[in-house]
């Protein structure tokens, strides 16, 4: 009688009640665990602690979970700590004899991120032009990475990441700003034609909590950049108080209530590669549209530093478009409630390439209807 069926079925339930037990330790996983997290060691360093077999509640119930993970760049510029990190090892770069992952689920990292954008004392009006610039360097390094097509970089392989429950703090070092994210959610999916994202997190500012996140999809086929910004519970005044140079907030409209809102936009990434020299000119021709919508509470806006302009809100919902270039925004039936009294207004705004790349527009024009 062939009893290696029977002993087999013995072994693997004396594997599964050992994983309920607990974890099971599997050490000489561990260097290909640094391995796929980080392929590349002149640029990055990985530490782990220890390595286990865990039995999870999930579609995929026996994880390898690598423990107390490092992930930092030599520079300092970028740290995660993780207290668990799960790998899936991609079966195709196995193939290709490359170790690289398929999967890799974070959860509740600490997360620091320190970014220079080039920008000195002499150069500070160009702070948006330089942001821009660097992002931009960013998502295009972002698709050679993670969509080569010869499978040049382990991060070709990579069908998911999903991070939960981050801490993340954020320098901005040349400006002197640091933003601080909690209950951070990101995730990445490839697709069969498009490459996904989205973050998500709670911002803190002078004790208001609010929710902001960035929804982006990449279709490769077309290179085409589909965005979405949205916030909830975000009152601009504390944005402007807290980030920018007293000489320039001081001169930016106030708008002291709760705002919600989105803003998506279609980019042409082809035309952004093509323009990179001139990045007022790429987005001018990039930018196939954007769509706006902001709705807010109680509260106050001024509409000029003349306390004359203050109005008090009691709600407001204002829609509208940037379309052909980025000089050009046109709101349309925007509904306010000004304390009981009811207005709708059409604003047309010209001159926002000024707004957008000079740090104090002395002037850009303003068209308004009421009604």
């Amino acid at each position: 009688m062939d009893y290696t069926g029977v002993v087999f079925l013995v072994l693997l339930l004396l594997f599964i009640w050992q994983l309920y037990r607990g974890p099971v330790a599997v050490p000489f996983l561990k260097p290909y665990i640094i391995k796929a997290l980080n392929h590349d060691d002149s640029e990055y360093q990985v530490t782990v602690d220890a390595v286990n077999l865990e039995l999870v509640r999930s579609i995929q119930p026996i994880k390898i979970i690598a423990n107390n993970v490092v992930y930092k760049k030599n520079d300092g510029t970028f740290i995660i700590n993780a207290p668990k990190t799960s790998v899936s090892f991609s079966i195709r770069a196995l193939l290709r004899g490359v170790i690289a992952p398929s999967s890799v689920e974070i959860s509740a990292p600490s997360v620091y991120l320190f970014t220079t954008y080039g920008i000195g004392k002499n150069n500070r009006d160009e702070v948006n032009r330089k942001k821009l610039e660097y992002y931009f360097d960013a998502f295009e390094d972002f698709v050679e990475r993670f969509n080569s097509e010869d499978r040049a970089y382990p991060e070709s392989y990579i069908n998911d990441i999903s991070v939960k429950n981050a801490e993340l703090e954020f320098h901005e070092v040349d400006l002197g700003r640091k933003w601080v994210f909690s209950d951070l959610n990101y995730t990445f999916e490839r697709n069969f034609t498009n490459i996904e994202t989205d973050f998500n997190a709670l911002l803190k500012l002078k004790d208001r909590i609010s929710t902001v996140g960035i929804d982006a999809e990449y279709r490769p086929g077309a290179a085409k950049l589909a965005l979405r910004f949205y916030f909830s519970d975000l009152v601009p005044a504390d944005v402007v108080d807290t980030f920018l140079e007293k000489q320039f907030s001081e001169n930016l409209y106030g708008v002291n209530l709760p705002v919600s809102g989105k803003v998506d936009a279609l980019i042409d990434f082809e035309d952004v590669l093509r323009n990179k020299d001139d990045i007022v000119k790429s987005l001018d021709t990039a930018v196939e549209n954007i769509d706006f919508q902001f709705e807010g509470g109680q509260g106050n806006i001024m509409f000029s530093d003349n306390e004359d302009f203050r109005y008090n809100v009691s709600s407001f919902l204002l829609e509208g478009n940037i379309d052909g270039g980025v000089d050009k925004v046109n709101i349309k039936d925007a509904d306010f409630d000004l304390g009981g009294q009811k207005m709708k207004l059409g604003l047309q705004i010209t001159g926002m390439k000024k707004v957008l790349f000079r740090k104090f527009p002395e002037r850009f024009k303003k068209n308004f209807g009421f009604c």
